[in-house]
């Protein structure tokens, strides 16, 4: 598994969390995933433009406003499920063995 320190793991789960919401609504805006989320329009904009480069989302502006709408690429939603089934696992790790050094 590849290795990936504290902030790598902490923006892949919350660009996980922004493309849950995408998927339970299909089309939102950034700034209400942004107020969602209690995060920053920026970013949430640098973490849409990401899972725009990995082709997971759509962006589109309609005026002034950006919408972020899911593509459908089951193939790559499964990568990213798996990988964060991964984060999880190594998370569990890391609890089990500190709680064990607190005993």
């Amino acid at each position: 598994m590849t290795e990936y320190n504290a902030n790598q793991i902490r923006a892949k789960i919350l660009r996980r969390k922004i493309l849950e919401l995408i998927v339970e609504n299909y089309v939102l805006s950034a700034s209400l995933i942004s107020h969602t989320l209690l995060l920053s329009y920026a970013t949430v904009l640098r973490h849409l433009r990401i899972l725009n480069e990995e082709g997971l989302i759509e962006l589109y502006k309609e005026g002034r406003t950006l919408y972020a709408k899911i593509k459908e690429n089951s193939k790559q939603i499964q990568i990213l499920n798996s990988e964060l089934e991964g984060f999880k696992k190594l998370n569990e790790k890391t609890l089990v063995t500190k709680n064990e050094g607190k005993s």
